[in-house]
């Protein structure tokens, strides 16, 4: 549904809107004419009135939609002058498949039909992307690769202007036909009007400048003509003016004769690909301008709900059988810079191209091809200027590479060939480059990455001699073919895992988006080969989908009972194989007491005799809150068995797991040394625990009582916030490597 507005009509210099329009309008009836001139070529050109009325038609329709319901004031629409292109080629195919049906009505329903289709698939297509914001998802195509798609572009309408000044086409009969009549002076003089016409537009960067030119080698045109006595008639059997349809009625008697039952399916279904290509890169180019436009101008664009104006614009298009049409963001920009200031100016440039479709008809007969033919090659120069020069500086040469490689296949082969190895170009490139870029972020040991576990100062000592043995691998990215044989040679070539000095390999993946079939295969190689020499491979952070897919390859090793070594969190995966360690490294038995923690901690048996009798024993069962955040502090605590989780809450209320407490150490010692003496974070049970509780009116008891004691304490504390500062930044500067 459109909405009209309201506002933009006030207008700083309102004369001025109404000349820049009715100048705009001159020049975008001249480009419905060129429009028609690349379409209607050769025999079809009897039909010309036909595809002149249609595109005015379809970009008075276009035009008032977006001039009407944009929330640009100055929005300037265009019809596709790469659609245009490629429906020329469409027409040049039709003749040498029809030959002289191609001038009946047949070949002109069949035209019709297939440009009538376009504009309303693409309408449809604007729709859908406006409807659910889509419009980002069409940008995906690498930009060398919109370079040559574009060139490719401007070669079609080098090829479409020849066709229309000297009636010769890019083949291996141009020679030849060069040689007939006076084709090669048309051509030439074409040729040179373009090249005026491409100076003086540069020279002077008016709005004015193409039709004052035109009108002057139009003016010059029919001097010489008149000088040299050629004839109306004369001229148009020289080929230097259109042959057109000389029925009485005009377009109305053309239409009346055509019939649904005219259309030739067989043909249009063979250039359905090409339609497909014009909606496509019509869709490109919507979104690119679009995209232009709400970053140069001053109103807030809603991009779908521009979409959804372009929609409408174009099912009506499609109705008068007139080829798409979007924004056309270098005219908008151009006339901001005239100081146009309001819809006033599309508007009037839209009143002038209804006098010229509804008055101007008898035109047609009299305007030279060579004028059509200039303006064409005009096109054709910005074109390929703009996509092979202007926007291609700082490529690198691979990209250039790219650009020239589908304009010299389109040239050589054909344009839709050019776009297909344009695609195959970008996905080629892409495997190359992504292959380069190493997939491994980071390499480490557990002596660099511990987990979040608070362990006792002899574990801490333990793990940290031998946490060299376990490697951690951190990958990134999509891991396919190209990407995951180095991964696999660089974790194999590593020289601890053929020394015996290497235990355990941990490979993280939460950073990874996604892995194909062949990066699979390689970690189930990898794993044979890890075994082989006594190493466990681990996994940690793989996503739900990945871990089915390791699984059903055999990729991961698995622990005596048969549980395969893959976890969800890797800093679970990290407490997994620290405790491995432990148990394997750690002297004396597993289970030890609180005096032994005490003694390792302070390292006086006195003063743990004096400590002993001022902690209370309690035990907790599994899940038991410990206490919360928030909670006023009421002492420290030392775990003796079992173990605690710390939790804080976040700013969505979730609770995050922070820390984890084991056998020999200390916690909720922070509070009593903040301001406001509040618990920081909650502590849960996670197994039926053991702990010893120092109360805090007993730690100012002992502080009162035994000042060396207290000291003792409180260097203590100030060890153990020491060790984690300096564990979080051994962290820090880890994950900034």
């Amino acid at each position: 549904m459109i909405r009209l507005q309201r506002t933009g009509y006030r207008s700083s210099n309102l004369g001025s809107d109404i000349y820049l329009g009715l100048t705009d309008g001159l020049d975008s009836a001249l480009w419905c004419y060129v429009c028609a001139s690349i379409i209607f070529i050769g025999p079809l050109s009897v039909y010309l009135p036909v595809g002149i009325l249609s595109a005015l038609t379809g970009w008075v329709l276009l035009s008032l939609v977006l001039s009407l319901t944009s929330r640009e004031p100055l929005h300037i629409a265009s019809l596709d002058d790469q659609a245009i292109v490629i429906f020329g080629a469409i027409a040049a195919l039709m003749i040498a498949t029809m030959g002289d049906q191609a001038a009946s009505p047949r070949g002109l329903a069949t035209l019709l039909f297939i440009i009538a289709v376009t504009s309303l698939g693409f309408a449809l297509a604007c729709f859908l992307v406006g409807r659910y914001k889509l419009s980002r998802v069409i940008e995906l195509l690498p930009f060398p690769v919109v370079c040559g798609f574009m060139a490719s572009i401007g070669w079609l309408v080098i090829g479409a202007g020849m066709e229309v000044a000297g009636d010769v086409s890019v083949s291996g009969a141009l020679v030849s036909e060069l040689g007939e009549g006076n084709r090669l002076v048309r051509l030439l003089l074409a040729a040179g009007f373009g090249a005026v016409m491409v100076w003086a537009t540069s020279r002077f960067e008016q709005s004015w400048t193409l039709p004052l030119v035109s009108m002057v080698i139009v003016a010059g045109y029919y001097l010489v003509m008149l000088t040299a006595g050629y004839s109306h008639a004369e001229q148009l059997s020289g080929g230097w003016l259109f042959q057109v349809s000389d029925a009485e009625d005009g377009v109305a008697s053309i239409l009346a004769t055509l019939s649904p039952r005219d259309i030739d399916w067989d043909f249009v279904v063979r250039v359905i690909p090409q339609i497909l290509t014009i909606i496509f890169l019509a869709m490109l180019t919507t979104s690119l301008s679009l995209s232009a436009l709400s970053a140069d101008g001053d109103t807030k664009l809603q991009i779908g709900e521009e979409f959804g104006n372009i929609s409408v614009g174009n099912f009506l298009c499609a109705g008068v059988a007139c080829p798409p049409g979007y924004t056309d963001v270098v005219a908008t920009s151009m006339f901001r810079q005239f100081k146009a200031s309001s819809r006033w100016m599309p508007l009037a440039a839209t009143s002038m191209v209804i006098f010229i479709a509804a008055f101007g008809g008898w035109i047609i007969g009299y305007l030279p091809r060579l004028v059509m033919g200039a303006t064409i090659f005009l096109f054709a120069y910005q074109t390929l200027y703009e996509w092979l020069f202007s926007n291609v500086r700082g490529f690198h040469r691979l990209d250039y590479l790219i650009v020239w490689v589908i304009l010299g296949t389109t040239i050589l082969a054909g344009f839709m060939q050019g776009i297909a190895v344009g695609i195959l170009l970008a996905l080629s490139l892409f495997v190359f480059r992504y292959s380069r870029v190493t997939a491994i972020h980071s390499r480490a040991t557990l002596s660099d990455e511990r987990s979040s576990v608070e362990r006792s100062m002899s574990d801490s000592q333990v793990l940290q001699y031998h946490g060299s043995s376990i490697i951690i691998y951190s990958l990134r990215g999509y891991l396919f073919f190209g990407t995951a044989n180095s991964i696999i040679d660089r974790i194999t070539e590593y020289e601890k895992l053929h020394e015996g000095r290497c235990k355990g390999i941990l490979i993280d993946m939460h950073r990874v988006t996604g892995v194909d079939v062949s990066a699979l295969n390689a970690f189930a190689q990898l794993r044979k080969q890890c075994e082989s020499e006594g190493v466990l491979l681990h996994f940690s952070g793989v996503p739900g989908e990945i871990r089915e897919q390791l699984t059903a390859v055999n990729a991961v090793s698995r622990s005596v009972d048969g549980t395969a070594l893959v976890f969800d969190s890797h800093d679970v995966a990290l407490e997994y194989v620290e405790n491995g360690i432990l148990e394997q490294r750690r002297d004396g038995p597993r289970r030890r007491s609180i005096r032994e923690f005490l003694m390792g901690m302070i390292g006086d048996e006195n003063k743990v005799d004096i400590l002993l009798q001022a902690l209370r024993r309690k035990t907790l069962e599994a899940g038991a809150v410990l206490f919360s955040q928030g909670d006023p502090d009421t002492g420290m605590y030392i775990v003796e068995q079992g173990s605690l989780s710390a939790f804080i809450r976040s700013a969505t209320g979730e609770q995050i797991r922070i820390k984890k407490f084991s056998p020999g150490s200390v916690l909720g010692e922070l509070s009593s040394y903040l301001t406001r003496k509040h618990r920081t974070a909650t502590i849960v049970a996670d197994e039926d625990s053991l702990i010893y509780h120092l109360d805090r009116e007993k730690m100012e008891q002992l502080d009162s009582a035994n000042h060396e004691l207290r000291a003792c304490i409180h260097e203590l504390v100030a060890t153990i916030l020491a060790e984690r500062v300096s564990a979080m930044n051994d962290r820090i500067a880890f994950e900034s490597r």
